[in-house]
């Protein structure tokens, strides 16, 4: 019987220590990039870093806007296409050829990735319907969208877009069907100072 609570205890210990300090570990980094990101959200409010065009070499470093979405409690920035850092693998992702809101006709394209994990900003996009609101702050600048549309498009490297301007549009992988992707649109409504 001491033999088998010593082994009970040794295998106990053996499995719960590796849990726990995969734990701890997923804890501190979570707690840490919690922290980087508030960072770099105030810096943006705060010093004003806006920059005016969407390729600025100046702003490879730090956001050049940020995406609110107040029903899911989203709140990230975005880099310029230009900078490392605007990969769907590391942040959310300004898609190439959009534009920015403070040009005539935009069309901005977000994407990142759903599911699971410390990169999935869009997971909860799901939980949002049409008339729901949308924020982008850019270049001082808080433009405000309301959701037109909702669909599934097929998942083959493009988006089909419908023959509007104004439009943000918001993409990730469907996690029911991974043949499909999740295309929201939204019309800019107003802009404010």
């Amino acid at each position: 019987m001491k033999t088998f609570k010593k082994y009970f205890f040794k295998t106990l210990i053996t499995i719960t220590l590796p849990i726990l300090i995969f734990t701890f570990y997923n804890l501190i980094n979570t707690c840490i990039a919690s922290q980087k990101e508030n960072k770099l959200i105030n810096e943006y409010f705060s010093t004003h870093i806006y920059k005016e065009k969407l390729n600025n070499k100046d702003s490879k470093n730090s956001y050049i806007g940020l995406l609110e979405i107040p029903k899911i409690k989203l709140m990230k920035g975005f880099y310029n296409i230009e900078s490392s850092q605007n990969n769907v693998n590391k942040n959310i992702e300004v898609i190439k050829n959009s534009t920015m809101p403070n040009q005539n006709n935009s069309i901005l394209v977000l994407a990142a990735h759903s599911g699971y994990g410390k990169h999935a900003y869009f997971s909860n996009l799901t939980d949002l319907i049409l008339n729901d609101e949308i924020n982008i702050y850019y270049n001082k600048v808080k433009y405000i969208y309301k959701i037109t549309n909702i669909e599934l498009q097929d998942k083959i490297g493009k988006i089909t877009l419908f023959k509007d301007s104004d439009i943000l549009i918001l993409t990730t992988c469907d996690q029911k069907d991974k043949t499909k992707q999740i295309v929201i649109t939204a019309k800019k409504i107003a802009e404010l100072l």
